[in-house]
Formats: C-alpha cells, structure tokens, sequence
C-alpha cells in the first residue's frame, strides 16, 4: 500500500478538473504531473509547499509545476477546493507566449492572494474550463484548453508584474534550494522505513551537519522535526483510512514492535494509536 502520492491524471489524459475537500489526501503529495492549479472556494487548510507552511484559505489560489512539493497538512470541515490538472505537453503548447521570468517567481510564490475582483474572475475562469471539458466538442477542446491556460498565465503574469516584489529580485535556485526539494522528495518515498537523519544525509552524499544547516534555514525546522511531523502525518491517515491492526501498521513502518511504536506517536501528539484511532471513528 502507498499512500505517499496523489496522480491527478490517468495515462494520456491533458486534463482533469473536479472539487474536493482534500480529506482524503492530507499528508500526501500532491503530484501534479505537469501542472496543477487549485482554487479555494471555501473553509481553510494549513499546507506545506516547498517545506513551507502556509494558511490556504477562500480566494486563494496556487500554480504547482512538477518540481514543487504540496502537501496538506490539516483541512477545515468545510474546505472545497477546485482543481485544474494538465498535462506537461498541454502546458508547453500553451505557455509559450509566457515570459520564462514568470516560472521562477511562481515557483517562489506559489499561493497568491486574490482580491474580491479576481476571484469572480477566477470563478468565471472555472465555468468556462468547465463548459469546455463537459459540453465542447472533443476535437475542439485541446485548443480551447491551451487559450484558457495561455489567457490564465498571462493573466497572472500581469498580476506578479504589478507585485511589490520586482522580478528580477527573486533568487536562482540555489544548491541549497535543490538539496531541500531532493529531501522533501526522498522523505516521502522512505518515511515508511527510514526515520533517521543519517540516512537522508547519506542518500543525498551530504553530511548530517550540512542537511541540518541548508533544511533549517529553508523551514526554521531540523530534518528529524519534519521526518517526525511526516511520520506521524502518515501514521495517523493509516489509523484513520484502514482496517490494518497497530501490528500490521508496525510492521510497515517498520518499527520494532507495536509498543514502541505507541510511545512515538504518544509523545508527538499526546494521544494513544488507540485513542486517535477511536476519536476518528466517532
């Protein structure tokens, strides 16, 4: 079982849209393939982009390449968000118009904050994707798609321009910028089997020192917190979306027994495997 990765698209899909409340998907990350843009059109949500944590709330929204990270962390009740994935070919075919400046700075600022006026033009933006991918012609749609895209990065390409952050301020991804994205990634792929910092130095041909240096100075966080938060993250989606025992959950975590495994997730969250277990199946 892996719970690490969300896929947004099927094999040769350009484009899938829909709305979500994201419970399913706390603690995983969101992989978008190409690109992924979400829109939040209601309640709030703490995520991590890029290691980052930010409060994703109403009017937001966020463009995601496939080199950025998101993950999130917890969900409102009432959290909907909307969401547009595409396809890398989609995106080229229709990005070409957009300044190469423009993918660094949504790389830096991902989530933007929108006023009252962009937001309705956001949802307007929504309705008409939404007509092209349920009521248009299949062979008329591909291009549609590409000038919705083109017309929404250039738009937002409009928006940054006006940003008080000039352009040519924002940094060149640095070593440093690349060690934490490799992390970010290789905690996911091994968070079920490897809690130890050493290993991540090792894997990124690095001493323990040095990832400690680059990952806080990113996250104001130590390698081990967010290996922990991680940790604990996926262990509390298993004992809330599976029939697995604690043994079972053990031994895919690969703890030594279920007793220690206990008094880990106690001291993170002051809580039991069991009390967490039965406060979400209330």
């Amino acid at each position: 079982m892996n719970f690490n990765k969300v896929e947004f698209l099927r094999n040769g899909e350009d484009c899938r849209i829909g709305n979500t409340d994201m419970k399913d998907w706390v603690g995983k990350l969101l992989n978008p393939t190409g690109f992924i843009i979400l829109i939040c059109t209601q309640g709030k949500a703490i995520i991590s982009i890029n290691l980052h944590k930010q409060v994703l709330k109403k009017g937001d929204v966020v463009f995601s390449f496939w080199d950025s990270g998101i993950i999130f962390n917890q969900v409102s009740n009432d959290l909907s968000v909307f969401y547009c994935a595409l396809s890398t070919d989609l995106v080229d075919d229709a990005s070409f118009k957009v300044p190469k400046d423009f993918y660094n700075y949504i790389f830096d600022y991902p989530l933007c904050r929108t006023t009252d006026r962009q937001y309705q033009l956001l949802i307007a933006w929504k309705e008409q994707l939404r007509y092209i991918m349920e009521d248009c012609h299949i062979d008329l749609q591909r291009n549609l798609l590409q000038n919705m895209i083109q017309n929404i990065l250039l738009m937002a390409y409009n928006e940054y321009k006006s940003s008080p952050i000039p352009m040519q301020q924002i940094y060149k991804r640095s070593r440093s910028w690349v060690i934490a994205n490799k992390f970010s990634t290789l905690l996911l792929d091994y968070c079920h089997k490897q809690r130890s910092v050493n290993f991540y130095a090792n894997e990124l041909c690095i001493s323990p020192y040095y990832l400690y240096k680059t990952i806080f100075d990113a996250s104001q966080l130590t390698p081990k917190e967010i290996i922990d938060q991680q940790v604990v993250m996926e262990l509390k989606h298993y004992l809330a979306n599976t029939n697995m025992s604690v043994n079972e959950i053990a031994d895919e975590f690969s703890f030594e027994d279920p007793s220690y495994m206990n008094r880990y997730f106690q001291k993170k969250t002051g809580v039991s495997l069991t009390e967490y277990r039965r406060k979400m199946q209330e």
